[in-house]
């Protein structure tokens, strides 16, 4: 059945490309029939998805990514690791959206004065402020207490930090950085196709157009993106983007699980693929906590001495450590050389003025003399 129907849409595309472009991402998305899969019905798959959020609160981690590139794109095999890595501790509550993470980084620094920059970070949000700190230094060598105290800025709104340096992206519920039910509900609010699929392993196959490539209305281009989804385990296990008119794979997530009790499963590590230039990321996830209590100071931190802050919620700008007195006296001096600048031009103004005027009188006065005098 499945080489039939290939076949046809191949014999269509000998006559038009656009069906033959069309016909292979429905075939990709086609349900059971087509397969041999067991469907699952979404609103019950959504059910599944939704439950294990409300398992926990809060999840703490220690987390290590590393990048790449390797020898074989399938197998993974042949790692050759990049200077680029992040390390540290995360803490993150998706209900509340309180988090704080410390990282250790070396990032590749574009357009700068060398290859690599080191930083050490810290970001932070207390449901009411947010704070982000950064101490960076040129090269892959961490900053140091030698080193330039760093800069921070605190603000009312928090960050977009469901990404791949805290590892949140691809922890329960995110897969590359989407909530999977969320995914799925709006892909039926645009009218687009989807289906999930169980295979004979138990796993479901969720199939979608690419989320990621919303704005790209050819289905060539768009693609298919596919979930794998362990309901057993209420979590994604891996993920795969494809286009063309022939749909292939070129970016592929797996992720190996760990249980950290009462059969919870969270990532023990996640491998994300380009699979075209062989380029990978690899994170490692340590020491998880579900709902393990936490100080509220944690999630506000004092900043280290010498930081120069912006604060956009204070509207003022500081730097840690300083007496107040003298914060005080650097916004008067602010405010006095904005006096003395106005004061200047007030004077320049002025003189220009009584030149002017006496110029002016000068030349009444010689205009007004009989002609005898001159």
């Amino acid at each position: 059945m499945r080489l039939r129907a290939c076949d046809c849409l191949i014999a269509l595309g000998r006559r038009s490309a656009p069906l033959l472009a069309v016909g292979a991402v429905v075939f990709a998305l086609a349900p059971t029939e087509l397969h041999g899969a067991k469907p699952v019905a979404i609103e019950h798959a959504l059910k599944i998805m939704d439950a294990p959020e409300s398992r926990w609160q809060r999840a703490q981690w220690d987390i290590e990514v590393k990048y790449g590139k390797v020898k074989d794109a399938e197998t993974l095999a042949g790692f050759s690791p990049a200077p680029e890595y992040h390390r540290g501790s995360v803490v993150f509550e998706p209900t509340s959206g309180r988090y704080r993470f410390d990282l250790d980084s070396v990032y590749q620094w574009t357009n700068g004065h060398a290859p690599y920059i080191a930083a050490r970070e810290l970001h932070a949000f207390d449901g009411a402020e947010a704070r982000q700190w950064y101490r960076k230094k040129p090269g892959t060598e961490l900053p140091g207490g030698k080193d330039h105290p760093g800069l921070a800025e605190i603000g009312a709104q928090p960050e977009n930090i469901v990404d791949n340096r805290s590892g949140i992206s691809y922890f329960p519920p995110y897969i590359d950085g989407r909530r999977v039910s969320i995914c799925i509900r709006e892909a039926l609010k645009r009218n687009e196709a989807v289906s999930i699929e169980e295979d004979a392993d138990g796993l479901w196959r969720i199939r979608l157009p690419d989320p990621g490539l919303q704005h790209y209305t050819d289905p060539v281009i768009r693609g298919v993106y596919e979930i794998q989804f362990d309901p057993a385990k209420g979590l994604a296990i891996g993920s795969t983007s494809a286009n063309g008119k022939v749909p292939k794979a070129y970016y592929r997530v797996k992720i190996e699980l760990q249980d950290v009790g009462e059969n919870t499963w969270v990532p023990s590590a996640v491998h994300q693929t380009l699979l075209i230039p062989k380029r990978v990321m690899i994170a490692e996830y340590r020491n998880v906590k579900l709902n393990a209590p936490v100080s509220a100071d944690q999630f506000r931190p004092e900043l280290p001495p010498g930081t120069r802050v912006t604060d956009h919620v204070q509207e003022k700008m500081y730097v840690v450590g300083q007496p107040i007195e003298n914060e005080h006296k650097n916004e008067h001096s602010g405010g006095n050389a904005l006096w003395t600048v106005v004061a200047i031009v007030a004077i320049v103004v002025l003189i220009a003025g009584l030149w002017i005027l006496r110029k002016k009188r000068r030349r009444s006065g010689t205009a007004s003399m009989p002609l005898s005098s001159r």
